[in-house]
């Protein structure tokens, strides 16, 4: 991804000419993902994500669910918590107004992001949707659990970092997982948008790499 291309170029593993274009299929990837995570994340797949939450959570009864940013993605999951009962705990510092709001309406708890470490240690799950550019659950913050936490990062770009599913005791799902569990409808719209973008993008590119190699040709 964006960190390993980073790196390549920093080392000079990129040949100037390749730089461009791999930094447009980053690009394109990243457009891709974003689709995913905001035009096709409907209720319907909120209804599976916490289908998916409570086949996969080590402690369904009665959990303690720790909601991490305050846009439409985690709104979703709002009235869901209020049909279960549940009183979530929400993570904001640019809205921390609408996790109040949330809060109220859920009999739950606002908190700022610098709260974030105590609460990861009483959370059954967490859920994830900000729009950082860097991740904000990283692999110390659950390095000394001692108990079972399920983590849905619903985010783009990433909210946490794939190294913590390596922590005992972390389960780690993503916006691919959660494409797995809907299938279907939505999901298959998504897909055909995907496919079509990524075409035609190949294509200009192929035009481009083609006019490249006559160019060379002729100013031999």
């Amino acid at each position: 991804g964006q960190q390993a291309y980073e790196t390549a170029t920093e080392f000079g593993a990129i040949a100037p000419g390749n730089a461009h274009l791999i930094a447009r299929m980053i690009a394109l990837a990243g457009k891709i993902r974003k689709e995913a995570g905001r035009g096709f994340f409907s209720g319907t797949l909120a209804d599976a994500a916490w289908e998916l939450v409570r086949r996969n959570s080590p402690s369904f009864h009665d959990p303690r669910i720790l909601l991490i940013g305050t846009g439409k993605v985690i709104e979703l999951f709002i009235s869901l918590l209020g049909r279960e009962g549940i009183r979530p705990v929400i993570i904001s510092n640019r809205n921390h107004g609408k996790a109040a709001e949330w809060a109220a309406v859920t009999s739950g708890k606002a908190a700022y992001l610098e709260d974030l470490s105590a609460l990861l240690t009483e959370a059954d799950v967490i859920i994830s949707a900000t729009s950082c550019p860097h991740p904000v659950l990283r692999r110390e913050h659950f390095r000394h659990r001692s108990r079972p936490v399920l983590v849905l990062d619903l985010a783009v770009p990433r909210d946490a970092e794939p190294s913590i599913k390596e922590v005992p005791g972390v389960r780690l799902f993503d916006l691919d997982d959660l494409g797995i569990v809907s299938g279907g409808g939505a999901g298959n719209e998504w897909l055909e948008s995907a496919e079509h973008d990524i075409r035609k993008e190949c294509e200009v590119l192929w035009k481009e790499l083609s006019g490249s190699e006559q160019e060379k040709v002729l100013s031999r």
